[in-house]
């Protein structure tokens, strides 16, 4: 089945809101330890699937100057990074969904939940 584009944005766009607190408590964790960052995502691992396991989506997390960002950094238009200058971390999240055909959908999400308080409830349900 070939995904048109605004179906792979609608997509891409359900599983962050479905998933965004999880993301945002991965993306603030990961801002504390290396700082402004931005969140990456592997298309392949949900796009295709109504509910994804979660544990089955590869994350990542790129700060600017990092090998990461090095390799995908080709991939995105350089909006996001404005938005990587600019972004308050405690309030927003940058998404950058990788496409299998080395390409990328860039998302700067307004988080419903404080992104540390969703870090502080994913911690509180380990302890």
């Amino acid at each position: 089945m070939i995904l048109t584009k605004e179906v792979r944005i609608a997509r891409h766009k359900r599983f962050l809101k479905s998933n965004e607190h999880s993301i945002s408590a991965y993306a603030w964790e990961n801002f504390l330890a290396k700082g402004k960052g931005m969140v990456i995502v592997i298309e392949s691992d949900f796009v295709r699937t109504d509910k994804p396991n979660l544990l089955k989506v590869r994350f990542g997390y790129a700060i600017k100057g990092c090998s990461l960002m090095e390799r995908i950094s080709t991939e995105f238009d350089g909006l996001e990074w404005e938005w990587l200058e600019a972004y308050d971390p405690d309030e927003q999240m940058i998404v950058l969904v990788i496409r299998p055909e080395f390409g990328a959908s860039g998302y700067l999400i307004d988080c419903d939940v404080k992104p540390s308080q969703a870090y502080a409830m994913q911690m509180a349900k380990f302890n």
